[in-house]
């Protein structure tokens, strides 16, 4: 089942719960290959990578950007995950759909950066929505389960409110995606050591 990203303005509205306290000393590490097929300019593409590593190193989780693409098999050793950004939006995203994925099935998000070029007038704004997408989509394979939360970063729409909000601080994890992240990251452990062994 793939999960989709809706950009514009939505319809559920909620105050943003704060994410559950996680041990953060650890640091779990995610590997994120990037290709960048949208050409997005290189200094609001490297700002977006900023603030979703610094989203989720605020949950526990360490995010290692990487350049290009590697081979389904490669994504599994690693235990990482792919990010395409495209111009290219396929006739079922032509509303107003920024991004999918599949979890629990794939390491692979597309991100339709056609849908979100409107914030490039925003200039505040373009960077943080980018990083929003990106974790949002992040976490779907993270989590490893198809779903959305009513508050925060997990919201299946975002409203008018958030992408204010998004200019100043970063939308929260709800305390249930917290738990969630953290309870995936322990279930692939294992799937990518035994992704190894049968290589």
């Amino acid at each position: 089942m793939q999960v989709w990203m809706f950009i514009g303005i939505g319809v559920l509205v909620g105050a943003g719960a704060q994410a559950a306290k996680v041990d953060r000393t650890t640091g779990q590490k995610v590997t994120v290959y990037l290709l960048n097929d949208a050409s997005v300019p290189s200094p609001l593409l490297s700002r977006a990578r900023t603030l979703a590593a610094e989203m989720f190193a605020g949950v526990g989780v360490r995010i290692q950007w990487r350049a290009g693409q590697r081979a389904g098999s490669q994504l599994l050793q690693e235990g990482a995950i792919a990010v395409r950004l495209t111009l290219n939006t396929p006739d079922e995203f032509k509303t107003s759909v920024g991004a999918y994925t599949t979890p629990g099935k794939g390491v692979h998000i597309t991100v339709l950066y056609q849908h979100l070029a409107w914030s490039l007038a925003k200039p505040g704004l373009a960077p943080a929505l980018l990083a929003h997408v990106l974790v949002h989509e992040i976490t779907h394979i993270l989590e490893g389960i198809a779903r959305h939360s009513e508050p925060g970063i997990m919201k299946a729409n975002w409203t008018s409110d958030d992408y204010y909000e998004m200019q100043t601080k970063m939308l929260p994890f709800a305390s249930e995606d917290v738990e969630l992240i953290h309870r995936g990251l322990a279930q692939r452990r294992p799937r990518v050591g035994q992704a190894a062994i049968e290589q």
